[in-house]
């Protein structure tokens, strides 16, 4: 089940990213099953222009197509930003490999942003490269 803005689905993404989840910070959207998460993405820092967006996941087989439709349409239809930033440790091939395979581009880094002097490194998609807003999402109902 896909659910938008939960705190439990929102406090187990958190906690996978080694972070708070705030409420009043964090919108979230994620995929669970019985109560626990196969993967989601946190939102903050929403500046009107731009968004940071994290994913995080329990399982590989976590992304849907209506998922993935979702995590997009929210930032780029809903809120109207022209562009999402992943920001992402150096070491941490998964979120590199992730980011690159949904269409994020590498735009720089930033070192000692993390501890043991580890470097940041900055992506960013941009509304009018972002494919996945073509998926035709099914099975999804507004109350």
């Amino acid at each position: 089940m896909i659910v938008t803005n939960d705190p439990d689905c929102g406090r187990q993404i958190a906690d996978l990213l080694h972070t708070k989840y705030r409420p009043d910070l964090h919108a979230c959207i994620g995929r669970m099953k019985d109560g626990v998460l196969l993967g989601g993405c946190l939102y903050d820092h929403f500046q009107h222009e731009s968004i940071h967006m994290h994913a995080a996941s329990t399982t590989p087989h976590w992304l849907t197509r209506n998922l993935l439709w979702m995590v997009f349409d929210y930032p780029f239809n809903q809120l109207k930003v022209n562009r999402i930033f992943g920001l992402v440790k150096s070491t941490n091939y998964h979120a590199q490999k992730f980011n690159q395979s949904v269409g994020f581009h590498f735009v720089t880094m930033l070192p000692g942003v993390y501890p043991d002097n580890v470097a940041c490194l900055f992506y960013c998609m941009e509304r009018a490269d972002c494919r996945h807003l073509e998926i035709k999402p099914s099975l999804i109902r507004s109350a």
